[in-house]
């Protein structure tokens, strides 16, 4: 299963976004996207919980991820 660690998507983010991001913004970013998520039906709280616990997240969750930081 391909994966990616949760600090290869935030660098990505900021380097698409040109700026960086603060601790406490990329932490409201991933409470959006539990959200989010949970609206969309794509993943349960708890899924998306442990992906930040253990600091990784599978290609599909990453990709829904950056979509999500994109909007």
């Amino acid at each position: 299963m391909q994966r990616y660690t949760i600090n290869q998507i935030r660098s990505e983010l900021e380097r698409n976004q040109g700026e960086p991001y603060t601790d406490e913004q990329f932490k409201l970013l991933l409470a959006g996207f539990t959200a989010y998520a949970l609206r969309q039906r794509l993943y349960s709280a708890v899924g998306v919980f442990k992906a930040r616990k253990r600091g990784w997240m599978s290609a599909q969750m990453a990709h829904f991820f950056k979509l999500y930081a994109a909007q």
